[in-house]
């Protein structure tokens, strides 16, 4: 006897977009169906959106939307919860935008997908469970020392008390280790951001970057604010000043510990001297930009 859809949807059946006949679908065959018809579906428009913005997404969802805003190239995965929906987001997506996916034999594999876009110059992400970071490790160290060409950003995602893995553990000690760095998300919001962010480092560095959630942050949906940070560099008199756009928008939410002033005066002295005013103007447009987009919802600067 197959269990009643009602038992994983949300709401009551009536309202669940789904022609369910029990001889022909299974219960998973049911929830897939749900899942990307009703779910992927009212945010796929969002993510694919070449429009400015706010969008209610999950942080995974996120994710896929700041490396589409980032212009990755090739994205490659092994499936495995918590970063499923990165994984379902970017097939959804597949058909809008100019990358190339592919579903690897392991984490291993997508992982070295990934790194051979990158040497070829190219922009890539891969996605997986801590579980899968194991399986991934012999690659990921050699990554740490011989470093990569295009941007490469490698989503991690931890699962304390193991919702949906065999065991749990902390992931956090790969990037030490590995010599390589690791930002944490902890909204969704936040997790567009620090993925165009860790494009830009990586680039900088020539290192792969890794980006941490762990099962609630996946799960965490929240407003995000779609914004053009190339746009505003250009208007700034240089698109290469991007990266100050990022970090004027996260230094106007008020969780994170960032002291606008002393980012201004950290920009001041790390940047080439005949850029610095461009660097600054352009912190100062993504805080007023990412200021108007979320006001009034309580999570920025006064």
């Amino acid at each position: 006897m197959i269990p009643n859809i009602d038992a994983f949807c949300t709401m009551p059946m009536g309202e669940c977009a789904v022609d369910y006949d029990p001889v022909k679908f299974s219960l998973r065959q049911a929830k897939i169906y749900y899942f990307t018809g009703r779910v992927l579906g009212m945010v796929l428009k969002d993510v694919v959106s070449p429009d400015k913005g706010k969008a209610f997404m999950l942080c995974n969802e996120a994710i896929a939307r700041g490396a589409i805003e980032a212009d990755v190239k090739v994205v490659a995965f092994y499936p495995g919860a918590p970063t499923s929906e990165i994984l379902d987001t970017f097939s959804e997506a597949l058909g809008s935008f100019d990358y190339q996916m592919q579903i690897a034999t392991n984490e291993k594999v997508a992982l070295e997908i990934c790194a051979g876009a990158s040497f070829a110059g190219f922009r890539s992400l891969t996605a997986m469970k801590s579980v899968g970071m194991n399986v991934a490790s012999d690659t990921l160290f050699v990554l740490g020392y011989t470093g990569v060409g295009g941007g490469m950003v490698i989503v991690m995602a931890d699962d304390p008390h193991a919702h949906s893995s065999q065991s749990e553990q902390d992931g956090r000690f790969f990037a030490p280790n590995a010599y390589i760095p690791m930002l944490e998300p902890s909204t969704a919001q936040e997790s567009k951001d620090m993925v165009k962010e860790a494009f830009a480092i990586s680039e900088r560095h020539r290192v792969p970057v890794i980006v941490r959630t762990v099962t609630r942050v996946r799960r965490w949906t929240g407003k995000v604010a779609v914004i053009d940070a190339l746009a505003i560099a250009k208007e700034c008199g240089n698109p290469n000043v991007e990266n100050a756009v990022f970090l004027g928008c996260l230094s106007a939410l008020r969780d994170l510990p960032l002291d606008p002033e002393k980012v201004k005066e950290a920009i001041a002295e790390v940047v080439p001297r005949g850029t610095v005013e461009q660097n600054l103007k352009a912190f100062e447009s993504g805080i007023r930009k990412a200021s108007e987009a979320l006001c009034g919802y309580g999570i920025c600067r006064a």
